[in-house]
């Protein structure tokens, strides 16, 4: 065990499965500073041992750290459903499609890559997590980004990462609701207020199901324009 200087109180275990959570001794730096960093993207997240060690020691200094967590290989993928719920900490998963493609041995196609998407939009929705895709690399094809922020949206992915600004204005307009959509998700009142079975006043008949998917667009636009509003916002920038 090593004793962090730092915090006297805070142990670190000695074995390389604790080192491996921090993801070496750069990420293990972070943690001991004097002010630790509202959030930390971990890659090559293989296991959720390795997240519920890294949650310990983050509250045993009184770090109020967020984390958001790449899955990128095939253990991390199989293990995606209790990485995701490994930690009240995990506000995202980010799928890393190029290495993930490498370790599937696949081209990273959209076609080629739908199944390990697909297991992680379940992992995620069952979490109550975010799901951010992999960026799109070419910058001179905004055509491909365009036609793959619609596809991941479609899927249930609730972001797509970016290597550039000139990109954002797509990832914003098809990961955000719409304003006409914002207002039609007052619904979801009127679906509690009629019992949680049926609601009736703005379009077609609204049910259970159509209630939760309104209470998820209500979600992401107060944490798009009431940002104070997201129990999280303060601990972290957007991962959107």
């Amino acid at each position: 065990m090593q004793r962090i200087k730092k915090w006297p109180g805070a142990v670190l275990p000695s074995n390389s499965k604790f080192m491996s959570a921090l993801g070496g001794a750069s990420k293990y730096q972070v943690i001991r500073t004097d002010a630790p960093p509202p959030g930390l993207v971990l890659p090559k997240i293989k296991s959720p041992d390795e997240v519920r060690l890294l949650d310990e020691l983050l509250t045993s200094v009184g770090a109020a750290t967020r984390l958001q967590l790449i899955v990128e290989t095939n253990q991390g993928l199989k293990a995606c459903h209790e990485i995701a719920r490994a930690s009240a900490r995990v506000d995202a998963l980010l799928f890393g499609g190029t290495d993930m493609a490498a370790e599937l041995r696949v081209a990273p196609t959209w076609d080629a890559l739908l199944y390990a998407r697909s297991r992680l939009v379940h992992a995620t929705a069952e979490a109550q997590v975010d799901l951010i895709d992999v960026p799109w690399l070419d910058l001179e094809d905004m055509d491909g980004l365009e036609r793959e922020a619609a596809r991941c949206t479609e899927l249930g992915m609730t972001g797509k990462g970016a290597i550039h600004p000139k990109q954002l204005p797509i990832i914003e307009r098809h990961f955000s609701p719409s304003a006409e959509q914002a207002v039609t998700s007052t619904l979801h009142g009127r679906f509690k207020s009629a019992g949680g079975s049926r609601a009736v006043g703005m379009g077609p008949l609204q049910s259970r199901a159509c209630g939760r998917a309104l209470f998820n667009v209500r979600g992401i636009a107060a944490y798009r324009f009431c940002p104070s509003t997201h129990p999280h916002r303060a601990a972290g920038p957007s991962s959107h």
